[in-house]
């Protein structure tokens, strides 16, 4: 009789751990679908970013895209700060 119980137990808490393991792994795949999802999403956006840059160059060669690629916006800023502080 001690025996059956300590069998019944030991397979309630198989099963416990089991169904607590399967919880995990499903958590774990629905969050690297998200994961994946935004990695998609990203490479698509970096694509178009890449793509309308290249039109807008191809059409605008003289136009700043960038501030960084500005050097009078630079210059401009420079000469701002440098009157702020003084």
């Amino acid at each position: 009789m001690k025996n059956k119980k300590q069998y019944e137990f030991i397979i309630k808490t198989l099963q416990d751990l089991l169904q607590k393991t399967v919880t995990q792994y499903d958590w774990c795949l629905e969050q690297n679908k998200k994961v994946m999802s935004t990695e998609t999403d990203n490479h698509y956006l970096r694509w178009k970013v890449d793509y309308l840059e290249k039109k807008i160059r191809d059409h605008l060669p003289e136009v700043a895209l960038y501030e960084k690629d500005d050097e009078e916006f630079n210059r401009i800023k420079k000469d701002s700060e440098s009157e702020h502080a003084n």
